[in-house]
């Protein structure tokens, strides 16, 4: 069997001389079982970090679909809302905006119907306001678009 040579500190050597120890603990086994512990971990961390990337592929796939489940969500409230309810002059004020100024106004002064869907769902676990808002906003404008030039 091949040597090595390890280093050690000067009080663990006259630990290591004391002749309890001596008689109670084989230094090289426990010195090659410390090294094979490390080691196998060594080799073992790719197959773990292909595990993490795994599991992180997974929870972005469910984050994914949580969202687009808000999103979609918000998307035919808001289209409900157009058809149904809508003043022209809500659905201009609104469908004008800039998507971005849109979902700032939707977040900060909702239409009646969107403010009572959100105090509606905000007790469901998981309420994701942000993709719902997303959803209003991004169906507001694209019906705005097509409404608009056949007014």
């Amino acid at each position: 069997m091949p040597r090595i040579t390890i280093s050690i500190p000067d009080d663990l050597k006259r630990q290591l001389s004391d002749v309890r120890v001596r008689k109670a603990l084989n230094v090289s086994r426990v010195c090659q079982e410390a090294l094979r512990r490390e080691v196998r971990k060594m080799l073992d961390l790719p197959l773990e970090l292909e595990r993490m990337e795994a599991l992180l592929e997974r929870l972005k796939s469910d984050l994914q679909n949580h969202e687009e489940r808000w999103f979609s969500l918000g998307s035919s409230h808001a289209k409900d809302w157009v058809e149904h309810e809508a003043s022209l002059d809500s659905l201009r004020e609104l469908g004008d905006l800039p998507a971005d100024k849109r979902l700032v106004r939707l977040r900060h002064q909702p239409p009646a119907r969107l403010a009572a869907l959100i105090e509606e769902l905000e007790v469901e676990p998981g309420f994701d306001l942000e993709s719902l808002l997303r959803g209003w906003a991004a169906t507001l404008g694209l019906m705005w678009a097509v409404i608009k030039p056949n007014l």
